[in-house]
């Protein structure tokens, strides 16, 4: 018989471990039983391939499975050591985690191979038993096609890889560690980037775009969580690859679309240009207002009551235009700055490999909008002052009875909020 093959499945070996309530032992795996005839007879039928590797104990000392039955009603402990089992042909492990412990493993498979914990398995033939299994050779998959596009791969012999290095604008080093936390889902995408780099076209190109956006994504994460931080946001990854070699494959070229952006940049600062050059033109009659109000208060008596009113009258309804005015302004600005945002968004889907110049441009245009809506606030809030400044100026000069009650009982209403605010702070 040839032991490098079982001829035990592993599907079999499951069941026996999973029936039996076989334990992890540090020798190797245990489990307890009464003896009797069926357990006997059952032992003898399920256990034929494992017989030579079997040890049953009773009181610490070993026994042959066909003694079994003169010790009938004790307990016998059943054990399979490890190296009993690997000489068999199964590579058995006790959990994900120590599996993943031997550095070839993360990626290149073994042949085939068991894990305790979960009773999963890859069989002799290749078959996979479960999600856990086909999330991990996808994993040892993607492995492989990340070491034929890096540029240096530090190994320890010709399977075990330590780290990877890629040479792309930046040095950049991404050590072969994961663990059980990136096999919980499958790797969203992988079959289709898979399917693109086995196309022998745009080879370099490929590559390149690969490189590119591993350094995007793995630059600012710490050098031992890169891998993980990759797996684990797998679907985005494979996205933008996929994404950027298909509009490069278009004839795409990255100097329109500096023209576009460079040109959409253009226009938006001239439409914030043209909203400030009206308001700045009409803001001027403020101070022409005011240099009015000054002549008058400075002591010439040519002015009639009904000239008063309608100076003050005009110079209200002058402050309350650049009032809406300037309102309408900023909701033209907020509606720009939507618009802007739309299309920066499209450019960051579209051209990927462009980020930075995009990043560069809108932080720039943010800056100059946001010094924009400073400065709207301030004239409304100028506009809405000059207005209450001179209703109230025209009503103290043509109502000073009514003018004072209202100053009086104004404060009274003052020393009133003053008092509740004062007992409110107190309470608390």
């Amino acid at each position: 018989m040839d032991n490098s093959t079982p001829t035990l499945g592993y599907s079999e070996f499951g069941d026996i471990i999973k029936d039996w309530k076989f334990a992890v032992k540090p020798d190797g795996l245990a489990t307890k039983v009464t003896i009797s005839e069926a357990v006997v007879r059952d032992i003898e039928k399920r256990f034929w391939y494992l017989k030579d590797v079997l040890g049953t104990r009773i009181n610490g000392r070993e026994y042959m499975p066909d003694e079994l039955l003169r010790f009938e009603g004790e307990e016998c402990e059943l054990l399979l050591p490890y190296n009993g089992l690997k000489d068999l042909g199964i590579n058995i492990y006790e959990s994900w985690s120590s599996f993943l412990t031997v550095l070839n493993h993360r990626v290149c498979p073994p042949s085939s191979f068991f894990i305790i914990e979960d009773s999963s398995f890859l069989d002799e033939a290749g078959n996979p038993n479960g999600g856990l299994v086909d999330h991990y050779l996808s994993v040892c998959d993607f492995m492989q096609l990340l070491i034929g596009a890096s540029d240096h791969a530090e190994r320890l012999d010709e399977v075990s890889v330590r780290s990877l290095v890629f040479l792309f604008k930046n040095r950049l080093e991404i050590p072969v560690e994961y663990g059980t936390e990136v096999l919980g889902d499958k790797l969203d995408g992988f079959s289709i980037l898979r399917d693109l780099f086995d196309e022998n076209s745009h080879i370099e190109q490929k590559r390149n775009i690969l490189k590119e956006v591993l350094n995007q994504q793995c630059l600012p994460i710490h050098e031992a969580d890169r891998l993980t931080h990759i797996l684990n946001n797998f679907g985005l990854f494979s996205a933008r690859v996929v994404e950027n070699y298909h509009l490069f494959v278009t004839d795409f070229s990255f100097e329109d679309v500096r023209k576009e952006y460079e040109e959409k940049r253009r226009d938006y600062l001239l439409k914030i240009d043209e909203i400030f050059s009206s308001v700045y033109t009409k803001l001027m009659g403020i101070p022409v207002s005011l240099g009015i109000l000054a002549v008058r208060m400075g002591g010439l008596k040519n002015f009639t009551p009904a000239a008063d009113f309608f100076l003050m009258l005009a110079i209200a309804v002058y402050a309350l235009m650049m009032v809406a005015l300037v309102q309408n302004q900023r909701h033209s600005l907020v509606a720009l700055k939507q618009e802007f945002k739309g299309q920066i968004d499209r450019f960051r889907l579209v051209y990927t490999l462009k980020n930075d110049k995009i990043d560069e441009i809108e932080s720039e245009l943010r800056e100059r909008s946001r010094f924009q809506e400073r400065c709207l606030t301030a004239f409304f809030w100028i506009s809405v002052l000059l207005l209450f400044f001179v209703v109230g100026l025209y009503c103290k000069q043509v109502f000073p009875e009514y003018w004072e009650i209202a100053i009086e009982r104004a404060k009274e209403l003052l020393d009133s909020l003053k008092v509740l605010v004062a007992s409110s702070s107190s309470a608390t």
